[in-house]
């Protein structure tokens, strides 16, 4: 995934906000699909999901090696040039923020699951691999529509860091919903897709900070920062036994509702390193800015 941003990135000549928009859509689109397929091949048993994944795999290693035209050879850079990226602070800003945001994407693929199925046994639902598979499907798509269509005008009418701002509260309040209703399928269901589309959304803007808040070559930038957010995807499976051990079901929403709230710290009060750019500021922002009284100075002040 890093390697696959970096590369789009740098083929983009230039379009990077189109690229990015791109790259998470498409993503999202394979997360909503691969649910939904391997749903379905569940129920068929439990290798077939695995077989298909290798066919897809198959199927792009061909798609890549028939109609990816080889980049141009890139300057040769250190193998730490990511690490030394991370030394730029609006890079580090955006980067540390995602790594607590995306534990909470881990939260949705990796225990999610288990909430839906405590659900449904709570709730005396029926519930199969294919039940599974509608639900991310739902997720997936929500997140793709949402990657594809909500950051620009969000950004365009807010600006960048209050509409990550809103974003990260959105789904805090979300959390806090799946914590409070685990008994619930219908309620499970619900918070999981919406999580999806605030998720997607969410992914596009973060993405698109980063990359444009320092001048590091974007294929550098782009693999630093999402190298630097998967370690918040690799902390889920450490401290998610003792927040079930400590909440119970709910514990890895409680977790995830703290490691928001974390990250809108970060956001709101590091946002001063950011570069000045009109990329941060939105329409209101802006009426506010034209409608201040303008102060005058007599010639001797």
């Amino acid at each position: 995934m890093t390697m696959a941003l970096a590369v789009i990135v740098g083929a983009a000549h230039g379009r990077s906000t189109h690229a990015i928009v791109l790259y998470e859509a498409a993503l999202g689109l394979g997360m909503a699909l691969g649910p939904l397929v391997g749903g379905t091949l569940g129920t068929i048993s439990w290798r077939t999901p695995f077989l298909g994944t290798a066919i897809m795999m198959a199927i792009a290693a061909t798609t890549v090696a028939l109609f990816v035209k080889p980049l141009p050879k890139p300057k040769p850079v250190p193998l730490t040039a990511g690490f030394a990226a991370l030394r730029h602070r609006p890079l580090l800003l955006w980067s540390s923020a995602s790594l607590l945001y995306n534990f909470t994407i881990i939260c949705m693929l990796a225990y999610a699951p288990h909430a839906l199925t405590g659900a449904a046994a709570a709730s005396g639902a029926d519930y199969t691999s294919l039940t599974l598979g509608l639900v991310f499907f739902g997720w997936g798509t929500a997140l793709a529509v949402c990657s594809l269509a909500l950051p620009g005008p969000m950004i365009r009418y807010f600006g960048l860091v209050p509409a990550i701002l809103i974003a990260l509260a959105l789904m805090a309040a979300m959390m806090t919903v799946l914590a409070l209703n685990t008994h619930s399928m219908v309620m499970v269901m619900t918070g999981i897709i919406i999580l999806g589309g605030l998720q997607g959304m969410s992914n596009t803007m973060f993405t698109e900070a980063a990359l444009n808040a320092t001048d590091v070559p974007r294929n550098i930038a782009s693999s630093a920062f999402s190298g630097f957010r998967f370690f918040g995807g690799a902390m889920f499976p450490l401290v998610s036994a003792p927040l079930i051990t400590l909440w119970g079901a709910p514990g890895p929403f409680w977790g995830s509702l703290i490691v928001l709230t974390a990250a809108l710290v970060i956001v709101a009060t590091g946002f001063r390193v950011l570069p000045n750019s009109p990329l941060q500021r939105g329409r209101i922002f802006t009426r506010v800015a034209s409608s201040a009284p303008a102060h005058t100075h007599s010639p001797g002040a």
